[in-house]
């Protein structure tokens, strides 16, 4: 029974907050119910999952659909590997930024200190690797999937907001879901665990826990066995996977010595009766409305945690937003659906057709350079007949003894191999220009950019998604905030607004008096000496408090980052600090220019010197 939910793989202790019994009548029923729930999701999503298991095939290199014999060529040339690894550094190459805007006029101030603290916690927590590996997942199956979440057993027990990339494989939406926090039912979380860290999790159930109830997720077994050496296309994948919970018997997870658990985000319409406790005369009774003596039992939401067929923790949302801590990256939507399409999907054609046209030919050059012999029979010794250079062959008179030339590859080959890729580049959408190679006839500057910017539209739509997916966690960050930041932290912030020295704050957050919204409390960290840029650095006593409802719009940074855009943003940047719209540290900041903290610095330095200097010689003498 955890007061927070657990985030797998961290192995955090938890605070108990509710004693239920998970062998009692109610617990079971709930356990039932939810596994209808399951089982409802998981038929749903079931026709995604041979799909998904081909795309990450193809990605990973296992192309070949059928054993083929050792003495035909099975080389795989993965064009889709290439496409997928070459998008991401484009897209990631600079980092996305998550900002914050005042829905009111009084939090303008707090908004710039929230994009201080999410800076901090995104640099901390490099939760760029989380975002990357979601960005992968879209790319790769359509759809990519990351939770906003709080760790409140690490930093000393303060707690931090964390980043996690979730497995598609172990995500199953409510049948009829869109979207996540659009007014969806319910989400379930499946995940197969190491049986002692579920007890580890759940000591007070731990007696119950055993390993093979219900099924595992092989799925994600086979997942683990993927190879991408030359052996990995003699593999047999005429086998259609199964989804969760059928393929794995309790026999196989016994061996594995695994549980399956399973996390509940529910908005429950579940109502209880609401007492009145007034000690007011039974008049006020009987005003009671009959409509009014019920309420909802959940009002933020459900929370459930099942370990197979246990009932591990039942109980309200952890978090006071109300809403699944989830959001959703999606690389091409289609309407009305949750899943989205991936690129692999419709390259796996073309993709095929180039690794048959190219391993025909290797066959052919494989022939063509080894042609057989035709010996008559008494001709000459065959131990005699080696392929090496300048053999001479004696035979007897009259006998015949000659090499049959290969048939030469058939030029149709090489057109079709041209067809294949020509096809390849038009699905995936991504022009020669942007692998980074000129096309030809292209002279004038003006044109290749043009050029570039049309050729990146794609891309430009994958980082207006990745965009959207940023928006949402930054909406969950801040309810993370608000609810959990309550001990002092320490912020260091280098680089934008930081000055020429890193910016250090204290910050927490406390419930409003008035019981209306929250208090940020910041103490900033000032030098003892303005004047001298190195003085120490001494908390303030007295903190700067901004009341606020902890509403906030977000607003993401990627489209702008993308290298094609860079160019053309750094002119501008420049225009506007001749023009004196923009002074120095914003001109480096638009550039990304490496170590600009150093070069603010001394600029600092050198301007504190000269202005002592003149200072010197305007004194009379």
């Amino acid at each position: 029974m955890s007061e927070f939910d657990p985030l797998f793989g961290t192995g955090k202790s938890f605070k108990k907050s509710s004693e239920i019994d998970p062998q009692s009548e109610e617990s079971m029923a709930t356990v039932k119910r939810m596994k209808k729930l399951f089982e409802a999701a998981r038929s749903a999503r079931k026709p995604k999952d041979p799909r998904w298991n081909e795309q990450l095939e193809f990605y990973l290199g296992k192309q070949w659909q059928a054993k083929r014999p050792s003495f035909r060529s099975s080389e795989v040339f993965n064009l889709v590997f290439s496409l997928v690894e070459g998008m991401v550094p484009i897209i990631k190459d600079a980092r996305p930024r998550i900002g914050f805007s005042p829905v009111e006029p009084q939090d303008l101030e707090l908004a710039n200190v929230l994009d201080d603290l999410v800076e901090f916690d995104w640099g901390e927590g490099n939760w760029q690797d989380p975002m990357t590996d979601t960005l992968r997942d879209s790319l790769i199956l359509g759809t990519g999937l990351g939770a906003m979440e709080f760790d409140p057993g690490v930093n000393s027990g303060a707690g931090k907001i964390e980043m996690r990339s979730v497995d598609p494989f172990t995500f199953y939406p409510a049948p009829r879901a869109t979207n996540i926090n659009k007014g969806e039912p319910y989400v379930i979380e499946s995940t197969p665990v190491d049986l002692e860290f579920a007890q580890s999790l759940f000591p007070e159930i731990a007696p119950l826990m055993k390993p093979g109830v219900q099924s595992g997720n092989k799925v994600l077994e086979d997942r683990k066995k993927f190879l991408t050496t030359d052996e990995a296309n003699s593999v047999d994948l005429d086998k259609a996977y199964d989804d969760i919970a059928s393929d794995y018997t309790g026999k196989e997870l016994a061996e594995t010595d695994q549980v399956l658990m399973n996390r509940y985000f529910m908005n429950d319409a579940t109502m209880e009766e609401v007492e009145l406790t007034s000690n007011k005369d039974s008049k006020a009774r009987d005003d009671f409305k009959e409509a009014e003596k019920y309420k909802l039992k959940y009002p933020k939401g459900r929370y459930i945690v099942t370990v197979n067929d246990v009932l591990a923790f039942d109980g309200h949302n952890p978090y006071a937003d109300g809403k699944f801590p989830y959001a959703r990256l999606v690389n091409y939507p289609i309407p009305r659906n949750f899943w989205g399409i991936s690129d692999v999907q419709w390259l796996m054609g073309p993709q095929r057709l180039t690794n048959r046209v190219v391993n025909f030919l290797i066959e052919s050059l494989m022939l063509m350079s080894n042609p057989i012999w035709v010996v008559d029979q008494g001709a000459v010794d065959p131990d005699l007949i080696t392929n090496q250079a300048g053999l001479i062959v004696e035979k007897l008179k009259g006998s015949d003894v000659h090499r049959e030339s290969g048939a030469g590859v058939p030029p149709q080959m090489f057109e079709l191999l041209r067809v294949a890729q020509e096809l390849f580049n038009r699905i995936h959408g991504m022009g020669e220009t942007s692998q980074g190679i000129r096309p030809e006839g292209i002279s004038s500057g003006d044109q290749l950019e043009l050029l570039v910017q049309v050729s990146q539209t794609r891309l430009r739509e994958k980082a207006r998604n990745l965009e959207t997916f940023l928006d949402d966690m930054g909406k969950l960050y801040v309810a993370r905030a608000m609810q959990f930041y309550r001990e002092p932290r320490i912020i260091a912030i280098t680089g934008r607004d930081s000055g020429i020295r890193p910016k250090f704050f204290k910050f927490r957050i406390q419930e409003a008096e008035d019981g209306n919204g929250y208090e940020a409390l910041i103490h900033d960290f000032n030098p003892v000496n303005p004047n001298d840029p190195k003085s120490a650095l001494v908390v303030s006593d007295q903190p700067r408090v901004f009341k606020t409802k902890g509403i906030f719009d977000v607003r993401s940074s990627v489209s702008s980052n993308l290298p094609f855009a860079k160019r053309s943003q750094a002119a501008t940047a420049i225009q506007l600090f001749d023009s004196q719209v923009i002074d120095k540290e914003d001109l480096l900041d638009k550039l990304e220019w490496p170590d600009r903290e150093k070069i603010l610095l001394r600029v600092k330095t050198l301007e504190l010197q000269n202005q002592a200097q003149n200072a010197q010689q305007q004194q009379p003498s």
